[in-house]
């Protein structure tokens, strides 16, 4: 698992109260969401006005994963959109609150998702739609948070 995504597991997994990842059925149900479908490398090309390597999918549990590596350090992955599937839109209100409790930094940033906010330390923008917390990374020399803002619109537009 990269780096990125153990980050990004680590702030959305860590402080969930263990209901939101459950085994039930319907949390089994959310497992077929696949963040790669969401936004794509041409996309991310242009956002970050960086080539990046086709993104590589990611599941643990209820959250997916889709990091986009750079070709010259393919270990790295600048750009990384998670999506944390929950029971019911309650749920991921409650998982967004808890994530920016958390948080270090909190921008609050308008025109994403339901509610949104930028954090600077981690370079994460989050959002929620419905059942879905959703966030996507973006290192700053990729562009941060108008980048992250860019392709969090495009990927919003496709969550179903």
């Amino acid at each position: 698992m990269n780096a990125i995504a153990r980050r990004m597991i680590t702030g959305c997994i860590s402080v969930l109260p263990l209901g939101l990842l459950g085994t039930s059925p319907a949390a089994h149900a959310m497992q077929g969401l696949d963040a790669c479908t969401l936004i794509t490398k041409a996309e991310v090309d242009a956002a970050t006005k960086h080539v990046v390597a086709p993104g590589a999918k990611e599941t643990v549990a209820n959250l997916s994963t889709c990091g986009f590596a750079d070709p010259k350090l393919p270990v790295l992955k600048p750009v990384s959109l998670s999506v944390l599937a929950t029971p019911t839109a309650a749920d991921a209100k409650k998982a967004y609150e808890i994530a920016k409790s958390n948080a270090a930094s909190v921008e609050a940033v308008a025109g994403v998702g339901e509610q949104a906010y930028w954090d600077k330390y981690l370079h994460t923008l989050r959002t929620t739609k419905g059942k879905y917390q959703v966030d996507l990374t973006v290192d700053g020399d990729f562009g941060g948070l108008v980048a992250a803002k860019l392709l969090l619109v495009k990927a919003l537009t496709r969550l179903q």
